[in-house]
């Protein structure tokens, strides 16, 4: 039998993977009205756990901007009008916060890619060199200054995403996510983000903007934009004052409706193969579902098919993310998948 005709009828690798239907994410809830109802209670619950943090935050971000007399409380500027006197409104914080964030960038600590054994060789300079032309194209810089204002104001969080902006097989880019819109797992205590489980971020989007996002086909979706041919936009972000848009984070802003991701790592059991070269070591198979791949990496690496490969169970940590827009559907789940990242 030739060579790849044997490597092909021994490929247990494939055929003994298990089908992964993350299945069990949400306790045995299984139907899309389900998990809507799910994600959108657990959000609800955990918007009103975080009521006193949010008040914090927007309190802080009115100390920030100054405007509308936010650096004062509500009850002193009621007095003051009482007795005809304007509040004094100076912009005093927000530049001494910038200087602190420029002090940062001045002393930026730039990140580089070294091999763990510190040998270089094409790969290494390959991956060096798509991470500069990646940091550069996707104004990584402009996100962590971003970032760094909301952090010294109060809390910043960032995300990582892949865009194909500018390369069909994807850059990786850095984006701050608007404050006051990221609501953390209230279980989360410790300072160790390996310990934060579950995140719910908030976007506001038209039915426009959610199709294209994420590629949904639904009727629902179809209809709401048929509601608004011929229509102008509604704009609103609630009110100016709380320095936070879209505050209260309620269902509906003019023609936007709230899309929540719903952003959660669940403990998994996988299968980690292991196959042996003609000299006797034990190399672990790559977990790619890829017939052609895994014959090219057996023959590169003179695998023993007279040997039958080992299995391994491990725990291993998945992160899912998983999207609603109940006021457009409860019956209708925009996103649920594992991360690209």
């Amino acid at each position: 039998m030739p060579f790849p005709e044997m490597l092909t009828s021994f490929l247990p690798f494939l055929n003994k993977r298990p089908k992964e239907d993350g299945s069990e994410k949400f306790f045995g809830v299984k139907e899309s009205a389900e998990i809507v109802d799910y994600v959108s209670t657990e959000f609800e619950i955990a918007l009103d756990h975080a009521y006193k943090e949010h008040e914090r935050e927007s309190k802080a971000w009115k100390m920030f901007t100054g405007f509308n007399n936010g650096q004062w409380d509500e009850d002193i500027i009621s007095k003051m009008k009482e007795e005809g006197r304007n509040p004094f409104q100076g912009n005093i914080i927000q530049p001494k916060v910038e200087t602190i964030a420029g002090a940062f960038l001045k002393n930026f600590y730039d990140i580089g890619f070294e091999p763990f054994d510190g040998m270089h060789s094409d790969l290494t300079r390959a991956m060096a060199d798509l991470m500069m032309r990646d940091k550069e194209m996707m104004n990584w810089n402009q996100s962590y200054e971003q970032w760094l204002v909301d952090f010294l104001v109060h809390i910043g969080i960032e995300e990582i995403y892949i865009s194909d902006r500018y390369d069909p097989l994807g850059s990786i880019g850095f984006r701050p996510i608007m404050r006051g819109h990221c609501i953390l797992d209230p279980h989360w205590l410790s300072n160790d983000t390996w310990d934060l489980k579950r995140a719910w971020k908030v976007a506001y989007l038209t039915p426009k903007q959610i199709k294209e996002t994420y590629e949904t086909h639904s009727d629902e979706i179809d209809f709401y934009l048929k509601m608004r041919e011929g229509k102008n936009s509604e704009y609103e972000q609630q009110d100016e004052t709380k320095g936070i848009p879209h505050f209260s984070l309620t269902e509906q802003f003019g023609d936007q409706y709230r899309v929540i991701e719903f952003k959660h790592i669940e403990r998994e059991k996988k299968k980690i193969e292991f196959a042996f070269n003609s000299n006797g070591d034990m190399l672990q198979v790559p977990d790619i579902e890829d017939e052609a791949y895994i014959q090219q990496w057996m023959i590169a690496n003179g695998v023993d098919v007279s040997l039958d490969p080992i299995t391994r169970t491990e725990p291993v940590d998945i992160l899912y993310v998983t999207t609603i827009c109940p006021q457009i559907s409860r019956n209708l789940v925009l996103e649920d998948k594992k991360s690209k990242i």
